[in-house]
């Protein structure tokens, strides 16, 4: 039988109301053997992005 997934993705604002899926996408992946990408949402201001073009946000997701 082949596997259904190869791959999970957990989108989560990482607040008390996620928990629940944190947990569950953490163990369907452990269980399942599969890595689990995630994303957390940005928030941004688009009169500020106007100014910028962007370099704003690209230059904080390269940091370390």
């Amino acid at each position: 039988m082949a596997e259904l997934f190869t791959r999970l993705l957990l989108a989560t604002e990482h607040t008390e109301y996620d928990t629940g899926a944190e947990a569950m996408a953490l163990a369907l992946a452990r269980r399942c053997q599969l890595p689990l990408a995630t994303v957390l949402p940005l928030v941004s201001n688009p009169e500020y992005e106007a100014l910028t073009c962007g370099c704003a946000v690209v230059k904080s997701l390269t940091r370390k």
